[in-house]
């Protein structure tokens, strides 16, 4: 082989060698714009991923607010609703209490005071109860004055 054949063949490795890095550097250069693009991508989609969320969050937030609102008004309707029932129980007591005494204070015989109890067991007790002590003591006053034993 002569020289410059050989000198010449020396050019073409270079030449192609030159080429293959120049093909080199180019593919480099585009695949790394390819990934700064793909990791952009990627940034833009964290991002938008961690708005949905937080918005998802705010939502569930409100909806355990409002749920939580609810229940304490429900609790609270339903406090109430005890409250009466437990007011009406004691005022049952109390009324059954006030018949108690004034079966105590009439015997069975004293027929008619009867409808003074039954009044009493309805609710009227208060007023009745006082309505029954006046009559006892103008009974009372009245049998003193004029000697008649009062009924037991």
């Amino acid at each position: 082989m002569s020289l410059q054949h050989q000198y010449t063949q020396q050019v073409d490795v270079a030449q192609i060698k030159s080429e293959l890095q120049l093909m080199q550097k180019n593919d480099l250069a585009m695949m790394k714009a390819e990934n700064d693009r793909l990791q952009a991508d990627m940034e833009k989609l964290k991002q938008r991923l961690r708005e949905e969320i937080t918005r998802t969050q705010a939502g569930v937030r409100l909806d355990l607010n409002l749920e939580k609102g609810r229940m304490r008004e429900e609790s609270s309707g339903q406090e109430l609703k005890i409250k009466e029932v437990d007011t009406r129980i004691e005022q049952e007591i109390a009324n059954l209490r006030t018949v108690i005494q004034v079966s105590k204070v009439c015997p069975p015989s004293c027929m008619l005071l009867r409808p003074f109890l039954n009044a009493c067991s309805k609710g009227y007790h208060s007023a009745v109860l006082g309505r029954f002590r006046y009559a006892i003591h103008l009974s009372q006053n009245l049998s003193n004055l004029i000697d008649i034993p009062i009924l037991q």
